[in-house]
């Protein structure tokens, strides 16, 4: 627990204080509300910033959302053509409502470990990987385009 003392007890004992903070940080009240919190700097790094932290798990909400989109597209492509049918009209139909950021269809690939050679373009913020039609894993061998998938890294 945090050590706290008045605001005029700090400014009278400022070298009590300082001594104070070898044992951990020192919190100062006025008014029964913590105003400030003195701590030595080596403690201010191990404090994590909760933006930052926020930033980063929204990042990696963000990459698995388009790696799972990017499974979709793929297992779309590769599906028979009844099976294609099937996965898009479960997913017209609503089929995924009570869900959030997931996809209708199971996918058969795994992110990150295609083996697939890939090609990036330099975007900002993010890049383009192309796969050709002899890349796909299903053995289709015509593309009418090559196909892109978005991903924040490459």
């Amino acid at each position: 627990m945090m050590r706290t003392i008045t605001a005029s007890q700090a400014k009278q004992n400022f070298g009590a204080l300082l001594g104070e903070l070898s044992h951990g940080p020192v919190a100062i009240e006025r008014h029964h509300k913590t105003v400030a919190v003195v701590m030595l700097p080596e403690s201010v790094a191990s404090v994590p910033d909760p933006r930052q932290a926020a930033r980063t798990a929204q990042k990696q909400l963000e990459l698995q959302r388009l790696m799972r989109h990017q499974q979709w597209a793929l297992s779309l492509l590769c599906a028979t053509p009844s099976a294609r049918q099937k996965q898009l009209k479960a997913a017209r139909q609503g089929s995924n409502a009570g869900k959030t950021n997931s996809c209708v269809a199971p996918t058969t690939l795994s992110a990150g470990n295609s083996g697939w050679p890939a090609r990036c373009l330099s975007w900002p913020n993010s890049c383009v990987v192309t796969r050709t039609a002899g890349d796909l894993p299903c053995g289709k061998t015509r593309l009418s385009r090559p196909l892109r998938l978005f991903s924040h890294e490459c």
